[in-house]
């Protein structure tokens, strides 16, 4: 017989057992699974349309611009805009009305979608074309006014208008012009033209206050004159109490009025006197010292004598007892002796040329013969020996100078030898050989000819060509 217990844990089991929980577990798990399915395709649906639509924005308008109107735009301008969206752009040119260098026409419309890398075509202007006739007013009658009026509405640029005074002609009308290019009849924009236009007389109102030149300076003095396009003459006396430059008088008193026709005399100190003694038996140092006390602008030249010794006075470029002035220069001539010539003997020939130059420069007057002689001792080109070596020579002599020519060699006969018998015999006999080749009845490597004849006495340093045969060509 069951016990109580028992009997209670079996009437729990049949009361849980209604309630069947592994269906409600399997229901609800089934339940959570599709509301998370569902919240994902409507995540994708909203998601993927957006996605399109961002990749069609970023791969149509993002690649695109809006062409602006570049009408009248420069080309400068035009260059910065194609450089900041990447566009291509290319020129054409033509004549026109618009300002030179600015946008008549573009190939792509205001206003159209492109996209970058796209090539435009702008047309910009040249200008007004030059090779255009323009009509030419009554100039002869046309005031200055008019004709600056026709010059700019034609955009003529090689128009060139003159002024003048003239006491004939009333200002601002014409007083001449001249085509230097064109006619009246035949005139183009690219044409030349002179036109003289009338200032009128002259006025008070165009002349200026003379200043009073005796209270500055003689360069601010031609300063003013060439600021004010007048002429100033200046007229140089000695004076013994006004500095040399000092303007001591004009010929128009000090604040008339003065015009650019005018012409202003002015009078300028020299200073004082300066006697020229006579400088035959001064030294240079003696001479020097004289005319720095005199502020005499003294040169000192040197010359060879074959008279005097050196230091010794020879003449002066302005006579004594002649009266100068500071400004004006005297030159001294001192001797340097006879030419003292030390030996060459040795160098290279240009070495002596460039000192008996130098010499004659100095006034040594130095004449020089080369003659050339063979020699065992010196190489070519260098001095055997020469005249007055060790010795003074008078200005104006005459030398003789003996350069090597390097050993001698007799030429041989090279008819019958091949090449390299030749080059052999150069080589034992110390020569210079040089061949040349030209097309020969002779059969090829026969020697046609020789330079130098054989058995003739020449310098080793002296090439000798020999000319070989290439066959008949």
């Amino acid at each position: 017989m069951k016990d109580k217990k028992e009997l209670q844990d079996e009437s729990l089991d049949l009361d849980l057992e209604q309630f069947d929980f592994d269906e409600e577990v399997e229901d609800e798990e089934d339940y959570d699974f599709n509301q998370g399915k569902s919240k994902t395709k409507l995540i994708l649906m909203i998601a993927i349309p957006l996605v399109v639509i961002l990749a069609v924005w970023f791969f149509f308008f993002r690649s695109t611009l809006m062409t602006p109107d570049m009408t009248n735009w420069s080309r400068f301008e035009v260059d910065n805009w194609a450089s900041e969206n990447e566009v291509e752009i290319m020129y054409s040119y033509e004549y026109s009305d618009t300002a030179e260098n600015f946008v008549i026409a573009q190939s792509v419309p205001f206003g159209t979608k492109v996209k970058n890398g796209l090539q435009i075509t702008v047309t910009v202007s040249e200008g007004l074309d030059p090779n255009e006739l323009v009509n030419v007013i009554d100039i002869e009658n046309s005031t200055d006014t008019e004709i600056q009026s026709w010059v700019e509405a034609n955009g003529l640029k090689n128009v060139e208008l003159k002024y003048a005074y003239n006491p004939l002609v009333p200002e601002d009308h014409v007083i001449s012009y001249e085509f230097n290019t064109g006619s009246e009849i035949d005139f183009k924009r690219k044409d030349n033209l002179v036109v003289e236009i009338s200032r009128g007389t002259v006025s008070n109102v165009d002349k200026v206050t003379l200043p009073d030149f005796t209270k500055i300076t003689l360069g601010e003095a031609l300063a003013w004159g060439e600021i004010n396009g007048m002429t100033l003459n200046t007229n140089y006396v000695f004076s013994e109490y006004s500095s040399v430059d000092k303007v001591m008088k004009q010929d128009v008193v000090a604040g008339e009025k003065v015009t650019s026709s005018d012409i202003i005399n002015l009078t300028v100190s020299k200073g004082r006197q300066i006697v020229v003694p006579n400088f035959d038996g001064l030294t240079k140092a003696k001479a020097l010292t004289w005319a720095e006390n005199n502020g005499v602008d003294m040169t000192i030249n040197e010359e060879y004598s074959s008279q005097l010794m050196n230091g010794y006075y020879i003449n002066q470029s302005i006579p004594e007892n002649d009266v100068i002035s500071v400004k004006d220069e005297l030159t001294l001539t001192y001797s340097l002796g006879k030419i003292d010539i030390f030996s060459f003997k040795g160098q290279p020939i240009l070495n002596m040329k460039n000192a008996m130059d130098d010499l004659n420069l100095e006034g040594a007057n130095i004449t020089y013969n080369i003659e050339e002689v063979f020699s065992t001792d010196f190489a070519n080109g260098m001095i055997v020996s020469h005249s007055y070596e060790y010795e003074e020579m008078n200005p104006g002599a005459i030398m003789t100078i003996i350069v090597s020519k390097g050993e001698s060699v007799f030429v041989p006969d090279f008819k019958g030898m091949t090449q390299d018998l030749i080059l052999d015999e150069c080589s034992d006999l110390g020569m210079v050989c040089v061949f040349q080749f030209r097309h020969y009845p002779s059969p090829e490597g026969w020697v046609i000819s020789q330079s130098i004849d054989d058995g003739e006495v020449i310098s080793k340093n002296d090439p000798v060509t020999i000319t070989l045969s290439l066959g008949p060509s």
